[in-house]
């Protein structure tokens, strides 16, 4: 744009004021917004940093969380060795997601006919199950083939002497010098009024 001055000289490049101060106005706008944007910039790093070391935080403490549920899970099923919970550990991480039962480790040591031999050392043996105890009342064991008969329990009475002392008479019947001497006076009387019969040593 050309323009002639009060003198009579044209200036064919002459910019007029106003559009001066605009471009500079604009130039001053676009450095703000430049300085502006460089911070914002840098608080969006930080941010981004502060995520990524929260991040690595949150997965130490997953990571932290899942050995120690597997350890009580393998503490609960009775593996209590270190050296063995370190080798279900070991052998567990190894096993593929996909050949890992839908229960877990749990499951796993669970199914015997799936765990490798290794782990099945570890684990404890079942206790076997007492004999049944004989019922109240039940007849003692018999004596074995040339064997003694085993001694009666405590308070036990042979035979016909069942009674004594408590004012029952006794069965009639044979008894054996020893059983008459067990009886009272008053059972002796009620055995012999009842048809008694004294056994005889080496007969029946």
């Amino acid at each position: 744009m050309s323009m002639t001055c009060e003198c009579g000289k044209e200036h064919p490049d002459w910019v007029p004021k106003e559009r001066l101060s605009k471009v500079a106005q604009q130039r001053k706008d676009a450095e703000a917004a430049r300085d502006e944007a460089a911070a914002k910039v840098g608080e969006l790093t930080e941010q981004l940093e502060a995520a990524s070391q929260l991040s690595e935080q949150v997965a130490q403490l997953t990571a932290e969380r899942d050995k120690l549920t597997a350890r009580a899970t393998i503490m609960q099923a009775g593996i209590t060795d270190p050296e063995g919970i370190e080798v279900v550990e070991a052998l567990w991480a190894a096993r593929p997601e996909d050949a890992r039962p839908p229960e877990g480790l749990t499951g796993w040591l669970t199914s015997p006919d799936d765990l490798p031999r290794a782990v099945r050392a570890y684990l404890p043996e079942e206790p076997q199950a007492a004999p049944p105890s004989a019922p109240e009342g039940a007849p003692p064991p018999a004596a074995s083939e040339g064997g003694a008969t085993p001694p009666p329990p405590a308070g036990h009475r042979p035979p016909g002497v069942q009674g004594a002392r408590t004012g029952h008479p006794p069965a009639a019947g044979k008894l054996t010098d020893e059983q008459i001497r067990g009886l009272s006076p008053a059972e002796y009387r009620a055995w012999r009024d009842a048809g008694g019969v004294r056994a005889h040593k080496g007969g029946r």
